[in-house]
């Protein structure tokens, strides 16, 4: 991993193939998880998708880490979902108004246009703090 001029960037070290991958990711998101857990409940962040709290970012990261998780192992014919408990969280704070069925992964990949109905439509997450 190494910095990047005024920002921190955690990148994989090419040599490191997957492994370093998944280290960077797995880094990653100890970092949001550890930026969000330290945050006051009340303080808010700029998000071009909305001013968002600790939750909301954690909700944009989960859907960032689950959904080109998603798009990456398709690609290489592997089947992958996230677990449905996260995904109908992420659902709740991210897409309250996206269509719901009895199975949330579908309906986030529905909700982010990546299903055979939807690819192709544009989509926006909600990261607005809706008190």
């Amino acid at each position: 991993m190494r910095p990047d001029g005024p920002h921190f960037l955690i990148l994989p070290e090419p040599e490191s193939g997957t492994a370093g991958i998944v280290a960077a990711l797995d880094a990653t998101a100890g970092l949001l998880e550890a930026v969000c857990a330290s945050v006051p409940a009340q303080r808010r962040g700029f998000h071009p998708a909305g001013t968002s709290d600790a939750g909301g970012f954690v909700a944009m990261g989960i859907t960032e880490c689950v959904l080109h998780a998603f798009d990456v192992l398709t690609a290489l014919e592997s089947p992958y979902a996230a677990g449905p408990e996260v995904c109908a969280k992420v659902l709740d704070r991210l897409f309250p108004t996206a269509a719901r069925s009895d199975d949330p992964w579908q309906d986030l990949l529905a909700a982010t246009g990546r299903t055979p109905e939807t690819r192709g439509r544009g989509w926006r997450w909600d990261s607005s703090v809706r008190d």
